[in-house]
């Protein structure tokens, strides 16, 4: 049985993005590593590179599939791991040679349920910004304590120059026994925010946590044209449903109160952040009144509404702090206008 079971959905992936990606996983300076790549539905020859690799080297495995989407890809991966921890990595990311050496190394001496570790984000032409939820290796609680750290960070609350993606599948490796023995799989019925979802519930789970604070990951992170950003008519309610079930879930668990008050924050940030770039984006071809419209309804869904309700402002980020104070006095223009001139603020930047 290999130590690590290394997961890599991949669909029309670019060929150098994805020998850059692979050579870091074949290079690991721990070699006793699986690869599962998941081809799920590729038309631009990533399937026939996924079964190269297989040929190439034993550790790597090609699963094929039809294109049903990031969640299954994962789980079909997840399903067929051998390995004592499991990893996510993104195709076109890379790993630092030594990422799983210093997991297993942690998981061993520590006896966590899961080790996260800080990255790199690399932003094109610009220069590249480490992330990281805290200076020094160590410790982290479990269950509510964890669970809260993820969804603060999330949000921003640390105001890092970007916020942290501690929920995403390739910030962490887990003990594979915690994801099955749980049974914690991605929810393909979750068009968006799922990889959040499927941390918490693990995290939920877990006992404890270690984390690595030099960074072991590096994430190609992608601005212009992103899903974030382009008009999506039904983006309210892909959220909501994310978000809405997250919070059935800290109910039923009877989770303490600060799990819930982080996802009021985060449930905000996702709806006055991500919310706004698609109501008003220049994509969307409604009339301006109609945007504003829309997004007012947005605000008013359930879990939305209840987040603005009760989110504790003073520890949003600035900008969303001003975004929760005009939707609870209904001035949806004026969000309007400040979206707007941030689109603006960035063209100039870049």
């Amino acid at each position: 049985m290999p130590r690590v079971s290394i997961v890599v959905p991949v669909y029309n992936v670019d060929e150098k993005d994805f020998a850059r990606c692979m050579g870091s996983l074949l290079g690991q300076s721990l070699a006793d590593i699986e690869i599962i790549l998941v081809d799920d539905g590729s038309t631009n020859g990533s399937a026939e590179w996924c079964d190269a690799y297989a040929e190439a080297d034993a550790r790597v495995s090609a699963l094929h599939q039809p294109n049903l989407k990031s969640a299954v890809a994962r789980n079909t991966g997840l399903a067929a791991a051998r390995g004592e921890f499991i990893t996510f990595l993104d195709s076109d990311d890379w790993a630092e040679p030594d990422l799983c050496e210093r997991a297993v190394a942690a998981f061993e001496a520590r006896g966590v349920d899961v080790v996260l570790w800080a990255y790199t984000l690399e932003r094109g032409k610009m220069e590249p910004v480490t992330s990281r939820i805290q200076e020094e290796d160590g410790l982290i609680p479990g269950g509510a304590h964890l669970q809260a750290l993820m969804l603060y960070n999330l949000a921003g609350r640390r105001r890092q120059p970007y916020f942290n993606m501690i929920g995403s599948p390739w910030t962490k490796m887990y003990r594979r026994s915690l994801l099955a023995d749980n049974e914690i799989f991605f929810d393909p019925e979750l068009p968006r925010a799922q990889d959040i979802e499927h941390s918490r519930r693990a995290f939920a789970k877990a006992g404890s946590a270690w984390y690595l604070a030099r960074p072991a990951y590096h994430h190609v992170f992608v601005t212009a044209g992103s899903a974030s950003r382009r008009y999506l008519p039904d983006f309210g309610q892909l959220y909501h449903r994310a978000c809405a079930k997250m919070l059935a879930q800290i109910r039923a668990e009877g989770s303490p109160p600060e799990v819930l008050a982080a996802y009021y924050v985060l449930a905000c940030v996702l709806m006055l952040g991500v919310g706004p770039n698609s109501a008003f984006s220049p994509d969307n071809p409604n009339p301006v009144k109609q945007q504003i419209a829309d997004y007012r309804d947005v605000t008013r869904l359930p879990a939305f509404a209840e987040a603005v309700r009760r989110a504790e402002a003073a520890v949003l980020p600035p900008s969303h702090q001003i975004s929760v104070f005009l939707v609870r006095r209904r001035l949806y223009p004026a969000i309007y206008l400040i979206c707007k001139l941030r689109r603006l603020q960035m063209k100039l930047w870049h």
